[in-house]
């Protein structure tokens, strides 16, 4: 029990976070601009959700015991859990696919042509994502497969940080004529702390463990990922966060059970 209760009330934080930031979009809006304004209940609600759910989760983590030195006792998977990372593995396989068909469909509407050339001129920044969470997935199918195997590729886990890093950018770059910083700081947040997340959870994989902070991030992404959810984004972008949310809430259940257990219970 001790294990899903944190990951628990991340989701619950995140699902909370979801139906204001629902009702923010709808409601805590500009007469004039028609876009998300800071002064106004739902917004003030939201912020104080993430702030105290942000501190909470990081007093929680330094509760995480220190007994998993290494990727294997930190995440070895039971069956069941295995197969919810496999379905966020899934996920991400699912979000790629939409990248490249959003690729497809831009060099469509710019009349075809060279297929490289018209992208790099039009999606330059899609393109490398694609391409980045294509390696990502992969990674992640490898990471899942292996199961903690102590000889998995240390590199692995840090192929989706990158990922996570080439997100940002292009969610910064995509919003940096809105005037409303409202309208997307929780993507912001959200990608943010998966990219920190991907950080600490690769520790593990080059003998440096940092329990606590690798908890925290992946706690904070669960409630960040659930809540940007809310926003009017891309359909990729939404796989991407759930999958996203879906993976860091496995990761923390295996790591606060395996970091007190180093490994020698599972289930």
């Amino acid at each position: 029990m001790k294990r899903i209760c944190c990951p628990l009330l991340a989701l619950v934080l995140g699902v909370i976070g979801f139906f204001l930031r629902m009702q923010q979009l709808s409601v805590a809006l500009s007469p004039s601009t028609g876009m998300p304004i800071l002064h106004h209940p739902y917004s003030y609600a939201l912020i104080a959700l993430t702030v105290i759910g942000t501190l909470l989760l990081f007093f929680l983590s330094f509760f995480v015991a220190n007994e998993a030195q290494d990727w294997y006792s930190a995440y070895h998977a039971d069956t069941l859990l295995q197969g919810l990372e496999f379905l966020s593995a899934a996920a991400f396989l699912v979000g790629t696919g939409m990248i490249f068909y959003t690729l497809f469909l831009t060099y469509l509407n710019n009349g075809g042509g060279n297929l490289l050339v018209v992208l790099f001129q039009t999606q330059p920044f899609l393109l490398f994502l694609g391409l980045l969470t294509f390696c990502a997935t992969a990674a992640i199918f490898f990471m899942v497969l292996r199961n903690g195997d102590s000889g998995s590729w240390s590199l692995a886990p840090l192929i989706p940080g990158f990922m996570s890093c080439v997100w940002l950018v292009l969610t910064y770059h995509s919003n940096a004529s809105n005037p409303s910083v409202m309208s997307f700081a929780w993507q912001v947040f959200a990608v943010s702390s998966a990219a920190l997340a991907w950080y600490f959870t690769a520790s593990f994989a080059f003998q440096f463990p940092r329990p606590q902070a690798a908890t925290w991030f992946s706690l904070l992404t669960v409630m960040l990922s659930v809540t940007a959810l809310a926003d009017s984004v891309e359909l990729y972008q939404k796989f991407l966060l759930a999958a996203t949310a879906l993976w860091f809430l496995v990761r923390s259940i295996l790591l606060i059970d395996n970091a007190e257990y180093s490994g020698k219970r599972m289930g």
